[in-house]
């Protein structure tokens, strides 16, 4: 079948790969009843000229977006990939920075207050921002719109793989940028992520696979010089500092083909979850009869994947997660109540499904810490 490129804006031959059923559109908490809820099917193709997967059923974004699921930062990777990501940005010296998608604006205050930069705007459609030294628009970002004269610098820390049309929002900061500007962007090492099975690789909001090796040619057709590329946490994420050498930029972008390998890691994806499923429903029902309640970690797409793919909800009493705006409300597409972790931490031999991917240990050693009687599945 004919589509449309995602990442290049090309007409390309693109073959169907195996669909993702009944799939929540949101992967936050709500408080609305359940059957308001909607689950669709999410259906991936493959490009035959460069291995782009992308997804062909594209999503309302008032549906995939009707929250902010990131109102804090949550964790040690977290932080640290923030402060590594703001030490960088704070190594060139940028004077006027605007950061599009900065959510809580975690980044934006870190490098305000060690003083790494003068001035940091946020383009944001949900923002949760408190610092008053951060300006904010409310809006999904154009850069025409959004990138003034005096901004010599653009920032994103995981969101160029949520853009719909990322070749022609590069070109439009290129555009806009001057000669010698600078962008920062921190993206997930997301085919790492596919090859260990990870549900936030690819899902309704990271809506094709942006391997290192694709940003790197969509950079290049749009003006922009890799001058650093760091790799950070384990496979959490590759920093990128890229250097706009020229005006010029391409109206057609060339990308390397990765079929081969990049069908292999879509097929090894869809398989990892039902395998997943079954494998820690067995490990559960193995130790029930020791505990006195079950919960699983992660009010999001971590649980909503297990679930989907055969893991029971019945099996559980709670999920379990450490964004304290989520307690006490649903997981979307379940009827599963969100709590804090420091709910079991009287309680006799606690099971806790754990499958977080980069997270695991951090988390790990977190509930042991929380009661050291907590039987961790993972």
């Amino acid at each position: 079948m004919e589509l449309e490129n995602i990442l290049t804006g090309n007409i390309e031959e693109f073959e169907s790969l195996d669909t993702f059923e009944s799939i929540p559109i949101f992967n936050g908490t709500v408080t609305t009843p359940r059957d308001e809820d909607r689950l669709y099917d999410m259906q991936f193709a493959i490009s035959l000229d460069n291995g782009v997967i992308q997804l062909i059923n594209m999503p309302n974004l008032s549906d995939v977006y009707q929250g902010q699921t990131t109102t804090a930062i949550i964790g040690d990777m977290w932080k640290n990939h923030h402060h590594t990501f703001g030490d960088l940005i704070g190594k060139y010296k940028p004077t006027n920075v605007l950061e599009f998608g900065g959510a809580h604006g975690y980044l934006a205050d870190y490098c305000l207050n060690k003083q790494l930069v003068d001035n940091w705007c946020i383009v944001e459609p949900n923002p949760v921002v408190n610092n008053k030294r951060i300006k904010v628009i409310n809006d999904y970002f154009d850069p025409a719109k959004h990138i003034s004269s005096q901004v010599d610098c653009v920032v994103s820390s995981h969101v160029f793989e949520h853009l719909q049309k990322p070749f022609q929002i590069s070109r439009k900061i290129s555009e806009r940028l001057p000669v010698d500007g600078l962008m920062f962007a921190a993206i997930p090492n997301l085919a790492l992520w596919v090859e260990k099975g990870q549900p936030n690789a690819l899902n309704f909001e990271h809506i094709y696979l942006l391997t290192d090796t694709h940003f790197e040619d969509l950079m290049n057709s749009t003006g922009f010089k890799v001058l650093e590329k760091i790799y950070f946490g384990e496979g959490h994420s590759i920093f990128y500092v890229l250097h706009k050498t020229s005006d010029t930029t391409q109206t057609r972008i060339e990308l390397h083909n990765l079929y081969d390998v990049n069908r292999k890691r879509y097929d090894h994806y869809y398989k990892s979850f039902s395998t997943a499923a079954n494998r820690l429903k067995k490990k559960v029902l193995q130790h029930k009869n020791q505990s006195s309640k079950t919960y699983i970690f992660g009010a999001h797409l971590f649980t909503q994947f297990l679930l989907a793919f055969g893991l029971s909800e019945e099996l559980f009493d709670n999920v379990l997660d450490n964004n304290r705006s989520k307690q006490n409300q649903r997981l979307y597409g379940t009827n599963l109540i969100s709590l804090i972790p420091d709910v079991i931490s009287n309680e006799s031999n606690p099971i806790v499904v754990l499958r977080a991917g980069s997270y695991d240990k951090e988390i790990k050693e977190q509930l042991l810490t929380i009661n050291k009687s907590t039987i961790v599945v993972s």
